[in-house]
């Protein structure tokens, strides 16, 4: 029986380079942490109906759009 040495084996295929997938809602705690704004503004914005929020179970969730849609807001003001 024959083994192959190391050197003769085909090296592996790297997976193409995919970035991760990118959210499509977030936490009160995700969208702080990725604008640097302060959870109690994201509340603040919420309860004035600036910002649109839904929940699930006990957890408020906002869609990516409707948080560009509040930034967007911002940067024309």
């Amino acid at each position: 029986m024959h083994r192959k040495a190391q050197s003769d084996a085909k090296p592996e295929k790297a997976p193409p380079n995919k970035a991760p997938p990118q959210p499509l809602t977030y936490t009160v705690e995700s969208l702080s942490a990725a604008t640097g704004v302060p959870r109690s503004t994201i509340y603040q914005a919420m309860t004035a109906g600036e910002l649109r929020s839904f929940k699930i179970g006990r957890r408020r969730m906002f869609r990516v759009e409707a948080v560009r849609a509040w930034l967007d807001s911002h940067q024309q003001g």
